[in-house]
């Protein structure tokens, strides 16, 4: 797998996977059509299916690594 991670790439709180609802942290793009929006799971899980059919799939890792910090209590 090789997901292009893209610095510029941001989501909201309001962007969310269009699979289950949870927080976009990927995007699948193709040519002309919308852009399709996963979570960490199902990026993982339909990336290779996407490649394979012409996507691009760019992933915010900025995002993805600030949810991995420890909070301090």
């Amino acid at each position: 797998m090789d997901t292009e991670t893209v610095e510029a790439l941001s989501f909201t709180a309001f962007d969310r996977c269009d699979r289950c609802g949870a927080q976009a942290l990927a995007k699948a793009v193709k040519d002309d059509l919308e852009p399709l929006l996963f979570c960490q799971n199902h990026k993982n899980r339909y990336e290779d299916a996407l490649r394979a059919q012409g996507f691009v799939v760019m992933f915010d890792n900025a995002t993805f690594e600030s949810y991995r910090q420890p909070v301090a209590v």
